[in-house]
């Protein structure tokens, strides 16, 4: 370690020295050592004198292990190299490499620069005169503080031990000079510094958590008052209250009297659970006349209302649309009843025999030249096929199909639509509901207000918008 840095850590306190020997000797730490951390700085007194630096922190250096690339060879499969020997690089600190171009200089460079996992290594490809190899595999020779290693290397995964190897070349160049690059290298002394940042993050972190679950030193609240306001007033009590503070507290309103009357009466019970189970009904009771009047009224304003209206309109305009069709049909036709119900049998019927029997390879109404009606035999002329395709048209088409839908939907919702309850049922849920009479009188009433506007509404009758009823 520097001795500077190691000097700095000797003046720090002493949590701060044992978290700097454990990076050093572990690499980082656990979470068993940030408690420990923890501990530390809760058990230093505030003023406290430092005691003397005890972390065996040391500024000895540690050895590094010597490497050296000793060989690249043989080669199969890698650019178009095929050497007879391998490229050896001997045992000296300096070796050249020379050689024609097109030799393959800068395939071993590639292959160095892909074993040693250079960023922006390109990737190693084959000659592209020869065929597609089976494999592509380079042996390196390379040396570790002096023992002596041959990997046969298989692209594209680096080797480990060659992490170390630094390259520069043109290609190398142009990465630091045009792109925009992050440092790989970071000294031991500035990562030991960024650690121990991030530690004292994490030490933070830890004695925040604890600071936050620190509870009041006030008594604890029984369990069944958890929760109340007189709990909630409780846990607000500081040292520095004034006595104003400290009596509103203990105001007693019109509403406690009331409230304290209330649970008087409920503790004076002498059969709880029969009373708890005749409360239970009116509850029941009280929610089943509530639930009934909020959807009649549901029915008579707003979307509910606007909903029946636009089923009623629909209704309406679509049978409108549909009798304007049979009317048009009709004044199309010589004889009565086009479009009536017996004449739709008629023409079903018509369909089914001409599709089964006279034309089964044909479409009805079969209209081909030379084709007879199904119905009087005579052969079809050019207004008769026009007339017979126009009843085709109106029985098959979507305009009587969707008046028909439109008013069984419209069926269907009116009949959804409440009625007024009896005055006998009325009474009866409001002696259940245990209403005063007022209360009930009342009830009645909202009752027949509203059965003035559900009526026409099940009757199929639109309403006004300003129709609404004051409940």
């Amino acid at each position: 370690m520097n001795p500077d840095l190691l000097s700095w850590l000797q003046q720090q306190l002493p949590w701060l020295q044992v978290a700097a020997e454990r990076l050093s000797r572990n690499g980082s730490l656990s979470e068993t050592d940030i408690a420990d951390l923890v501990g530390l700085i809760k058990a230093q007194t505030p003023g406290e004198a430092l005691p003397e630096p005890a972390i065996p922190l040391t500024a000895t250096p540690l050895p590094q292990a010597e490497l050296r690339l000793l060989a690249l060879g043989p080669v199969e499969g890698i650019d178009a190299l095929n050497p007879r020997t391998p490229l050896g690089f001997g045992t000296g600190n300096l070796s050249v490499v020379y050689g024609h171009n097109g030799a393959g200089k800068t395939g071993y460079s590639r292959i160095i620069a892909k074993a040693s996992g250079k960023p922006q290594a390109a990737d190693l490809r084959s000659s592209v005169f020869a065929a597609v190899p089976a494999r592509q595999v380079c042996h390196i020779h390379y040396s570790i503080a002096g023992v002596s290693s041959i990997v046969e290397w298989i692209p594209p995964d680096p080797l480990p031990d060659l992490a170390s190897i630094d390259i520069f070349d043109s290609s190398c160049g142009r990465i630091y000079l045009e792109s925009e690059t992050e440092a790989s290298f970071v000294p031991p002394e500035l990562a030991l510094l960024a650690d121990l940042v991030a530690i004292c993050g994490r030490v933070d972190t830890d004695l925040g958590a604890e600071e936050r679950a620190l509870v009041s030193r006030l008594p604890i609240i029984p369990p069944e008052h958890q929760g109340t306001p007189a709990a909630s007033s409780y846990g607000s009590l500081r040292h520095d209250w004034t006595e104003e503070q400290l009596a509103s507290l203990t105001l007693w309103t019109e509403q406690d009297a009331t409230e304290l009357g209330h649970l008087t009466a409920i503790l004076s019970v002498t059969d709880p659970a029969s009373a708890a189970q005749r409360l239970q009904g009116v509850k029941q009771q009280l929610d089943l006349l509530a639930t009934t009047l909020v959807q009649a009224l549901d029915h008579v304003t707003g979307a509910g209302l606007e909903s029946t209206r636009a089923l009623i309109r629909g209704a309406v305009e679509k049978r409108r649309i549909a009798t304007e069709a049979s009317n048009a049909l009709q004044s199309a036709s010589d004889v009565n009843g086009v479009g009536s119900e017996t004449w739709r049998a008629l023409w079903t019927a018509a369909r089914d025999f001409s599709i089964a029997e006279a034309y089964p390879d044909g479409e009805f109404p079969f209209l081909e030249e030379g084709a007879r009606c199904v119905l009087c035999h005579q052969e079809l002329d050019a207004p008769t096929r026009e007339r017979l395709s126009r009843f085709d048209r109106y029985v098959t088409g979507r305009i009587e199909t969707e008046a028909a839908e439109a008013e069984a939907a419209l069926v269907r919702h009116l009949a959804d639509i409440i009625t007024r309850p009896t005055s006998q049922i009325l009474q009866t849920a409001a002696q259940a509901a245990e209403l005063t009479e007022d209360q009930a009188t009342l009830l009645d009433a909202v009752w027949v207000e509203l059965e003035t506007y559900l009526e026409p509404l099940r009757n199929g009758i639109d309403l006004q918008t300003d129709a609404q009823p004051s409940a």
